[in-house]
């Protein structure tokens, strides 16, 4: 289960499938007073757009933006939060411990 927090003015399109058609807020077919409307812990398919970035002014870091949503089925409301710990990852290939490519070192000081 992953939880995303957003802040944007242009809401993404938000899809319900109802008796094998697809309702969407873009088009104005879908409400939030559909009972398959997307809630806090419902399961759902979503197109998510991540990008990194690193201004001359010292600001690095990883945005992403919310393109769409489509309710998948109804799961538990989520009640909070937590911290990954170790645990949670699998181990990543022994590649990953390797010198990264000559050209990479020369322009960039690491992505965060």
């Amino acid at each position: 289960m992953l939880y995303i927090s957003a802040s944007n003015p242009v809401q993404p399109n938000i899809v319900v499938t109802d008796s094998g058609v697809n309702l969407s807020t873009a088009d104005g077919s879908l409400t939030p007073s559909h009972p398959n409307f997307p809630y806090a812990g419902c399961r759902a398919n979503v197109i998510v757009n991540f990008w990194a970035y690193d201004h001359k002014k010292g600001g690095k870091g990883i945005s992403c933006t919310l393109l769409g949503v489509q309710f998948a089925r109804h799961d538990a409301r989520l009640a909070g939060s937590s911290v990954a710990s170790t645990s949670e990852f699998s181990l990543v290939s022994g590649e990953a411990d390797g010198a990264p490519p000559a050209a990479q070192v020369a322009t960039s000081a690491g992505l965060i």
